[in-house]
């Protein structure tokens, strides 16, 4: 699904964007390794926040076609067939 899976590299920090919705609604996304993620943990008060956000977060009905465009990479092998569909 992501150019680093063809490459064997494994990103610390992706951010990813519509394409998760197979192009049909706007929607981001950011995810880190559990390194990244542990280093940002803790109370407010630790000023440990990972300031970020995108415009296009958290829309339940781009996140339903993300989830619908996510099961469709994941029934089919060739990612390239799902293309041919449309």
């Amino acid at each position: 699904m992501f150019a680093c899976e063809h490459e064997d590299i494994e990103p610390d920090i992706m951010a990813i964007g519509k394409g998760i919705t197979g192009g049909y609604l706007p929607l981001a996304a950011t995810v880190a390794t559990e390194e990244i993620y542990q280093a940002f943990l803790g109370p407010a008060e630790a000023g440990r926040t990972f300031y970020h956000g995108h415009t296009y977060t958290g829309n339940p009905l781009a996140c339903v076609a993300a989830i619908a465009s996510l099961d469709l990479f994941e029934q089919e092998s060739d990612p390239g067939s799902i293309a041919s569909r449309k």
